[in-house]
């Protein structure tokens, strides 16, 4: 793995963490420009007329031993409904939009097209094993889709461009690097797109150094229905967890549940421990960091367990148990088959509010975003993050060490809280559809956008 110690720039100078180049495809435009200096100050991105089509169309999230076709003309994209005039945070591409159902302007096309690239598996680590197929040629589009969605970035406010830019760009460099591109046009797209990555984040870094941290105060309870969960269930639900292997919130959950004396009859413990790999910053998502805690002793487990590696095996043993209601924790997307088993439903905790926070680092997107922090529980549908919302409670960001606790507490508390109402009553609580126009999906965090977060006050606790 390569990596670079000096990772400062004017977006991230203080921090001088390892730059997993090879694994996450890392970089800071301090370092692509050290090689690369920049003769002009590019001038202020916009979005690119015909880019996001072109893309589409072309798939270029499947790189390929043909050049993709790359539209004539490099003009900003000033037609109507372009992202120029999209309001910052209100993009209309829904959960079916990103999915590839169509979409009728560029802001829908480039919502498609940033889902496409970013469920594409071209970012799982190691990502030098998953984009050896990108070619220069290929690189070069990359690099002029990367500057388009600069564009919208500036336009629009919608910090996921920024984002998939920095995916983009850490990608060719770390391409040309390791297969020793030698390839001139390629370089003044190299410098562009560095420079003006390098503009947008000391923005970004900019504007999160003037952030106050709000105060803290007392959280409100949660709550069902405006009336408080009070005394024993009735006992008569069996509930089930459906659990990743080698996860602690099974034990977490049942020590909040027994509070509200609620006990699962069961556990299934889905896929194998993850094995130790190369170092990666997309292993977990970002929080602000926390001193060590010192380990509590778990609660007892239920005595029927049971261990699969896939979903036909969780199925047959999921059926033979016969589940009322179904816990999922630290789960990957469960398939249909799954959902259909429990005779009440499938409960599952996000850590961002729902319909607007769908997907993946959702307290780090808020908190770029200067939104609230909200964890959300909800029953478990087909789509990835789209069921009825059944419970919401916000968490104070003050004191920051703590948040990553605190968070994984609320979902918790909230899981036992909706688990204890549906064992009360026998069925869940009244929820509320998800509205497609208010969603939005996020994905993994580029590593380079965790550094400015980490010298932001969000990460050093500093009240400015």
């Amino acid at each position: 793995m390569t990596t670079h110690p000096d990772t400062g720039s004017g977006a991230s100078a203080e921090i001088l963490p390892p730059v997993p180049e090879v694994v996450d495809a890392d970089f800071t435009p301090a370092h692509i420009l050290a090689e690369l200096p920049r003769t002009d100050h590019p001038p202020a991105p916009k979005p690119i007329a015909g880019v996001a089509e072109a893309a589409l169309g072309g798939r270029w999230w499947q790189p390929g031993p043909t050049a993709p076709a790359v539209p004539c003309g490099t003009k900003p994209d000033t037609s109507p409904g372009a992202p120029p005039d999209t309001p910052a945070g209100t993009a209309t591409g829904t959960a079916g939009d990103a999915a590839g159902d169509g979409a009728s302007s560029a802001e829908g096309c480039n919502t498609q097209l940033l889902h496409r690239f970013e469920t594409a598996q071209l970012w799982r680590p190691p990502v030098e094993a998953h984009t050896r197929a990108l070619t220069p040629a290929t690189a070069k589009a990359w690099l002029l889709l990367a500057r388009h969605w600069l564009g919208v970035n500036a336009a629009s406010g919608d910090l996921r461009f920024l984002n998939a830019a920095c995916k983009l760009l850490g990608t060719v460099w770390m391409r040309r690097r390791a297969d020793r591109w030698s390839t001139p046009d390629l370089l003044p797209d190299l410098q562009a797109t560095a420079a003006l990555v390098d503009d947008a984040c000391a923005e970004l870094a900019d504007r999160l150094s003037r952030r106050a941290l709000p105060p803290l105060t007392a959280p409100a309870s949660p709550a069902l229905d405006g009336e408080p969960l009070e005394g024993p269930a009735c006992g008569m639900l069996k509930t089930v967890i459906l659990a990743g292997a080698g996860s602690s919130s099974p034990s977490a959950f049942l020590a909040h549940a027994r509070s509200l004396d609620i006990e699962a009859s069961a556990v299934c413990w889905y896929g194998s421990p993850p094995a130790p790999a190369a170092s990666s910053a997309y292993d977990s998502a970002w929080y602000p960091p926390a001193p060590p805690r010192p380990p509590r002793p778990a609660p007892d487990l239920p005595a029927t367990q049971a261990h699969v590696t896939g979903w036909k095996d969780a199925a047959a043993v999921l059926a033979r148990w016969q589940p009322d209601l179904l816990i999922l924790l630290g789960m990957p997307i469960v398939p249909p088959e799954i959902l259909g088993i429990p005779t009440v439903g499938t409960l599952n905790a996000h850590n961002g509010a729902l319909p607007t926070y769908r997907g993946m680092d959702a307290v780090a997107w808020a908190l770029l975003n200067n939104d609230p922090i909200i964890c959300t529980v909800h029953q478990v549908t087909a789509g990835v993050d789209t069921g009825p919302v059944l419970l919401t409670q916000p968490v104070l960001l003050a004191p920051t060490p703590t948040l990553r606790q605190r968070v994984k507490a609320a979902q918790l508390t909230l899981l036992a809280a909706v688990t204890a109402h549906t064992a009360t009553t026998g069925h869940l609580p009244d929820g509320h559809p998800q509205s497609p126009h208010l969603a939005r999906q996020f994905y993994r965090l580029h590593p380079h956008l965790k550094r400015i977060m980490n010298a932001s006050p969000y990460g050093t606790g500093d009240q400015r």
